[in-house]
């Protein structure tokens, strides 16, 4: 079963949590980009289990 992970910013500035959601929003796409091109790259050379 997946954990669930908080991510609090102790701030009243909306300026700041904006960042903080831009900042996890790319680190999320980075992510999940990464492991696509891992996947396909597995893919192509035939490692991927049917």
């Amino acid at each position: 079963m997946a954990k669930v992970r908080c991510v609090i910013v102790p701030t009243t500035s909306v300026h700041r949590i904006q960042e903080c959601h831009v900042a996890a929003y790319h680190s999320l796409w980075d992510l999940v980009h990464t492991l696509l091109a891992d996947d396909r790259g597995a893919a192509i050379n035939g490692d991927v289990a049917a």
